[in-house]
């Protein structure tokens, strides 16, 4: 996992960022909310908190994988994570802070 670290600092200094993408494919490397992750992350044993009260966005080529890693950040407390693995439909799993 790659960009997490950034996060959790941006987060201790009173920053915020707009949304976070948690992806399995490169984005915008070097960017506070880009967290690339790899298929050896286990998002059950990783500490997501600095995910808490953040708009997530988790996008993947694998839908279990996919729906892990979002089960991961409502349970830390995201305040709305949305997930789509390649070839399926966005979902849903939490908006404004009310599980769908």
């Amino acid at each position: 996992m790659r960009g997490l670290d950034q996060v959790v600092e941006a987060r201790r200094k009173g920053m915020k960022p707009p949304y976070v993408a948690l992806s399995d494919t490169h984005q915008l490397e070097g960017w506070l909310g880009d967290i690339r992750i790899e298929l050896t992350d286990v998002p059950e044993l990783l500490d997501l908190r600095a995910l808490v009260d953040l708009f997530v966005v988790v996008q993947g080529k694998d839908g279990d994988a996919v729906s892990r890693w979002a089960d991961a950040a409502v349970k830390a407390g995201a305040s709305t994570v949305i997930a789509k693995a390649d070839g399926a439909p966005w979902r849903h799993l939490r908006l404004m802070g009310v599980d769908q």
